[in-house]
């Protein structure tokens, strides 16, 4: 029943107490039936809100009365920890998980999809405080352990021969003259003679050097054609190789016990996707599969034909084998020399293969009628190691896995961010941590100029991606930890990244936990229970409103503020610096002559770190100590394939890393040479002479760093004096 009220739009659910909740743009109310007596406004025909919208309302109401009632109770908050899904960008979980450890996390609840369905398993082998961050460590060893992409995927052999082919320099080549004719073409459309006359002699050779690409190209045409087979059957793109060994215990290094996760007493939650029915379900810590709900059992039939209809199976396979056999005939007129210009024999062999497409549907319903009138159904339960495995399973990147009789995909298809699955397994206290942005970050590409088929679909894949993570978080978490950029992509593992990650990972692990401290010191953010300082007699209802947060004389000082944003400049500069590093080993091994302006910009941006550093600490900011935080500014970032050595000194009478052991005050704008000034997080520009002379030699002899660099500094007001 849906009623319209005024200016508080809203529709109206009914509670099982009898109450109403309004939910609108207006806000939400709680009232009774006798509201109806027009007290409440005159109706209106706007349209209701959608479902999940009342569902998001309903839920999170019901989960924040529950807290608030089991906090006046005194009954002990069962805690539940959610970590998101996100490739390789698992990493951000790790160094925030490293934080909550430090905290004296407990999780007796863990719901995760993807990496997290990884990184959540080797959690839940900790049934116990202690044993369960002696799993944390084990889990953080085998992401250091991490060097390259092939520790935790593999590319396909037709991958590979395709890149090997296209690697070949022709294609290079053959690039840069396309662009060569495009220039050509453009200046005659502009009619500039003059131009033109000056790419006469260029045109003339054209002919022979497209007679050089054709003889070049004409033996790489059969191989890319045998590729043509290997491309259409293909399942994905990648194999999860490593992950597989991990998890089934053929690699001694970095075992997964998953027989320890069925006995920890940890109730483990993983989503996956059936990719028949589309349908999300939930791998239990046991193996058991559960429905959408959490609780009820999946069944299914058991694998295997009864006696009954085992004509049925032998018509389908006969007829499964005559289609593949005329399916692959098809695939090698296509490889022929000029058959992938003939329309005819595509369109024949599509006919063909429709019709036995449709005999070999009606077949397989008439077998899956037959089974279920002969075979009972079943509660379907899995090797636990399959579930991780389907749960980490992107579809099209890497092969579904089969489960019972469905194949099932990553568990992030439908909730990237599984709060659900914790609630429903009994979590009154959830901690959700997601290893991508939830927020659209902005773009600054000039469309249609920069925007091209793939930016288009990778842009709409993430704006659909962030939208079904915001969708995901009912209940709404307690305490959240997500990052606000990405240090890498979700398909690359680069040592010196992974590092950075899990370091933002944990700085935005601890502004999470301090900051919920600061608003609301009444609790534990951990454990959702009453902190020690407030507990006393259960106060009576209607419950007390929660403390305000403290109110800042200024707002631009607030912890609120200053301890983010902190975190995401020290590690985009800390990218900056990797970056610079990585450029510095091509220069040292062939452009000698530019070694000192990048070892100059290293130690600028070093010292900028160390700058940035003490801001951090000085702003009040929870962690991470000096010990973790001096080899941010004082030493080499990570690296595959190479060490860089540290710098002979003789004033210090031996070796040094790259930082200059102090923090930078001043720096220069090397294209502008104006002067900054830095104060806390922000960069001042010194706009007047005064200011400049009042400076003194610091600001005379800053060092220098390029406009890019220094953008990735907020920009204070400039000073005059």
């Amino acid at each position: 029943m849906a009623r319209w009220f005024g200016a508080s739009v809203g529709v109206a659910v009914k509670d099982s107490s009898g109450l109403f909740l309004i939910v609108g743009a207006g806000g939400c109310s709680t009232f009774r039936r006798s509201c109806g007596s027009g007290r409440c406004g005159p109706t209106t025909t706007s349209h209701p809100p959608s479902t999940t919208t009342v569902r998001r309302f309903y839920e999170d109401r019901k989960a924040k009365f529950r807290e608030r009632f089991m906090e006046w109770r005194g009954v002990h908050m069962t805690v539940g920890l959610v970590l998101s899904g996100g490739g390789a960008k698992g990493s951000f979980q790790v160094g925030a998980l490293q934080r909550l450890y430090e905290e004296n996390l407990f999780a007796p609840v863990i719901s995760g999809c993807s990496v997290g369905a990884i990184n959540g398993a080797k959690l839940a082998e900790g049934g116990q405080p202690g044993s369960q961050k002696a799993a944390f460590g084990e889990l953080k060893s085998i992401w250091d352990g991490l060097r390259t992409d092939e520790d935790m995927f593999l590319k396909t052999p037709w991958l590979k021969e395709l890149e090997e082919i296209l690697e070949n320099r022709v294609f290079s080549e053959l690039e840069e003259e396309l662009r060569r004719v495009e220039k050509i073409s453009e200046q005659f459309a502009s009619s500039d003679l003059g131009a033109i006359a000056s790419k006469m002699p260029d045109a003339f050779e054209a002919p022979m050097r497209w007679y050089s690409f054709a003889n070049r190209l004409l033996p790489l045409v059969p191989k890319i054609q045998g590729l043509v087979p290997d491309i259409l059957n293909a399942h994905s793109i990648y194999t999860l190789e490593p992950m597989v060994k991990r998890l089934r215990g053929q690699d001694p290094t970095a075992p997964f016990n998953t027989a320890k996760v069925a006995s920890s007493g940890v109730k483990l939650r993983l989503a996956v996707v059936a990719l028949e029915s589309g349908d999300l379900r939930w791998v239990t810590e046991a193996g058991n599969v559960t429905g959408t709900d959490g609780v009820t059992p999946h069944e299914e039939i058991p694998p295997g034909i009864p006696t009954q209809c085992q004509g049925l199976n032998n018509t389908l396979i006969q007829k499964k084998k005559e289609r593949e056999a005329d399916y692959q005939e098809w695939l090698k007129e296509l490889a022929k020399d000029g058959a992938l210009d003939s329309h005819t024999i595509t369109q024949k062999a599509q006919v063909a293969v429709a019709k036995q497409d449709q005999e070999i549907v009606k077949l397989r319903q008439q077998l899956t009628e037959c089974v279920a009138k002969h075979t009972a159904a079943a509660p379907l339960k899995v090797p636990l190691s399959e579930g991780i495995l389907a749960s980490s399973s992107i579809p099209a990147v890497f092969q579904a896995v089969l489960l019972g009789r469905e194949h099932y995909v990553d568990g992030g298809t439908r909730e990237i961010v599984p709060v659900q699955g914790a609630a429903r397994a009994g979590a009154d206290h959830v901690i959700a941590i997601s290893a991508s942005p939830l927020t659209a970050s902005w773009q600054p590409w000039a469309y249609p100029a920069t925007y091209r088929i793939p930016e288009i679909a990778k842009r709409g894949l993430d704006l659909a991606l962030t939208e079904v993570a915001v969708t995901d978080l009912v209940p709404e978490p307690a305490v959240l930890v997500a990052p606000r950029f990405e240090v890498h992509d979700m398909m690359r593992i680069e040592r010196g990244l992974v590092r950075i990650n899990m370091d933002y990972g944990y700085m935005c692990a601890a502004d999470a936990i301090g900051l919920r401290r600061r608003f609301d010191p009444s609790r534990d953010p951990l454990t959702g229970t009453p902190a020690p300082s407030t507990l006393g007699p259960p106060q009576p209802l209607p419950f007390p409103r929660r403390p305000s947060p403290p109110i800042d004389v200024h707002p631009d000082r607030a912890p609120s503020r200053l301890w983010p944003m902190s975190a995401d400049v020290i590690t985009k500069l800390r990218m900056v610096a990797w970056k610079l590093e990585e450029i510095l080993h091509i220069v040292d091994t062939a452009f000698t002559v530019f070694r000192p302006l990048i070892h100059g910009y290293i130690r600028t941006t070093k010292g900028i770190i160390h700058h940035l550093v003490e801001a951090r600490a000085a702003a009040g900011a929870p962690g991470p100590n000096a010990s973790e935080t001096d080899p941010w500014w004082g030493g080499w970032e990570l690296h595959t394939g190479f060490e860089l050595p540290l710098w002979p000194s003789a004033a210090r009478g031996g070796y040094i890393g790259p930082g200059s052991g102090d923090p930078v005050r001043f720096v220069r704008d090397e294209s502008s040479k104006a002067v900054y000034k830095l104060v806390g997080l922000f960069r001042h520009r010194l706009s007047t002479s005064q200011a400049l002379s009042n400076a003194g030699a610091a600001a005379a002899n800053a060092p220098e760093l390029p406009a890019n660099i220094l953008a990735e500094l907020p920009e204070g007001t400039p000073l005059t004096r």
